[in-house]
């Protein structure tokens, strides 16, 4: 059984340092050959490349929403396990952009807990509120998240 999570309790935070390799890797896994998505973007677009992210009006190249949700997605695999893959619920919202030198953490804090009637019976679900920002204090993406215990 898992255990209760408490009322204002934080969850282990999850960082990750960035780069422009890393805005890369991402794309090419997503785009590139025997890519994820059908529809392809170009090698040199404002994830991947400074120059098209200037063209946007941006100084450098930015990461994408999904490289960033994915750390809160990393915390709450960590801290619920199953109880995420098998009820986990997330809506976040990216508010500033976060750039290749920049390291980002993930924090998330318990809001609340309620009932669920699940297949397996009652459950609890447990409510969190979700954020990363990068070491300065920059918060780059807000919102919430719930698991089942």
């Amino acid at each position: 059984m898992a255990r209760a999570h408490e009322l204002g309790e934080q969850l282990p935070i999850v960082s990750r340092q960035w780069s422009l390799g890393a805005f890369r890797e991402r794309h090419e896994l997503t785009y590139g050959p025997g890519h994820l998505v059908q529809e392809g973007w170009p090698d040199r677009n404002l994830h991947s490349d400074d120059e098209a992210a200037r063209r946007e009006g941006l100084p450098q190249a930015v990461a994408s929403a999904p490289q960033i949700i994915a750390q809160v997605t990393k915390m709450l695999m960590s801290e619920f396990g199953e109880g995420w893959i098998r009820g986990g619920r997330i809506s976040v919202k990216m508010i500033k952009p976060v750039f290749p030198h920049e390291l980002t953490v993930a924090h998330g804090r318990v809001v609340g807990r309620s009932l669920e009637e699940t297949e397996d019976g009652t459950r609890v679900r447990v409510h969190c509120d979700v954020r990363v920002e990068t070491l300065e204090g920059k918060v780059c993406l807000i919102g919430t998240a719930s698991c089942l215990e």
